[in-house]
Parts: structure tokens; sequence; C-alpha cells
């Protein structure tokens, strides 16, 4: 079973990285327990950088409500 996903930057980038890339580790965290929360470990989340588009939708990832870059993705249960 696999699910369309829409990913805001910052989530794109932790599940490619498993960081933000910044030095405040609180913002990894944050995006650790978001994305943890809502998939849990049963899920695998993977993006499609070929088409990132503005979107004013809740960021699968996080949860972001604010509008901003969105990649599309698929997650898929293990």
């Amino acid at each position: 079973m696999d699910v369309k996903i829409a990913l805001c930057d910052d989530c794109l980038m932790f599940v490619a990285n498993g960081t933000l890339g910044q030095d405040d580790d609180a913002a990894d965290d944050f995006h650790a327990e978001k994305i943890f929360a809502r998939w849990s470990n049963e899920w695998t989340l993977t993006y499609d950088v070929v088409d990132p588009h503005f979107s004013w939708s809740e960021c699968d990832g996080c949860g972001s409500t604010l509008g901003g870059s969105r990649t599309d993705g698929l997650a898929f249960k293990r």
C-alpha cells in the first residue's frame, strides 16, 4: 500500500539527509518527532525532486500549514 504525499522543504531535507543541515538540533528533533508521530516506523517516505510546486496544503511530514514549496513523493508500508 502506498500513499501520495507532499513534503515541505524542511521535511524534504530531513527525509533525504536525516538532518535539516542547521546548527540547531532542536529543529531536527522537531521534524523527527512530527514525522514519526504521523508515519511511525512502519512507513518509508520517498520524494521526487523533479517537480516541486507552491502549495497552501498541509505538509504530509510535519503538518505545517504555511504556504510554500512542496515536493511530491510516496509513503509506503514496509
